[in-house]
């Protein structure tokens, strides 16, 4: 954990770099759609065959993809790309480099060995009640095989 919060006070960024990678790779497809305003913040997406709404407001998409994944999908890029606005203003706040310093920004201190455990914890067995059956062997001959025919 110590290393993580090493590498992410690296990061000069906003979002974190994996999440970069994933909009500039979505970028690509951005082509191939077309922008029709609805209202304030809200949009339609229509590419050859498909048609997407987008509300930017409340940060969801038809396709549901954004809603689920925290990440604009390429009709929302569309949409915030056709405002001039910055993708990652729209990422969710848990894929943000101030999020992954929060996550990794406790330590967890290190157990003694065996050896230095109290005695009594040696002698006494704790067995989960319904944790210990006896072995069983598998009676042969109950499976059969169904042959297609």
């Amino acid at each position: 954990m110590y290393c993580k919060r090493l590498k992410g006070q690296k990061w000069n960024l906003a979002i974190c770099p994996s999440i970069r990678r994933k909009i500039v790779d979505m970028r690509r497809h951005l082509r191939y759609w077309h922008v029709i305003a609805s209202g304030v913040q809200q949009f339609e997406m229509r590419s050859v065959h498909e048609v997407y709404d987008v509300y930017l407001n409340q940060r969801a998409c038809a396709c549901r993809g954004w809603q689920l994944c925290g990440i604009p999908c390429v009709h929302a890029m569309v949409a915030i790309s056709y405002l001039n606005e910055n993708v990652e203003d729209y990422v969710a706040t848990w894929f943000r480099t101030q999020m992954f310093g929060n996550c990794y920004k406790y330590t967890i201190k290190p157990l003694n060995g065996s050896e230095m455990r109290p005695s009594y914890m040696s002698r006494t067995i704790f067995v989960a009640p319904g944790s210990w059956y006896p072995w069983t062997r598998r009676v042969e001959g109950l499976t059969r095989r169904v042959e297609a025919g």
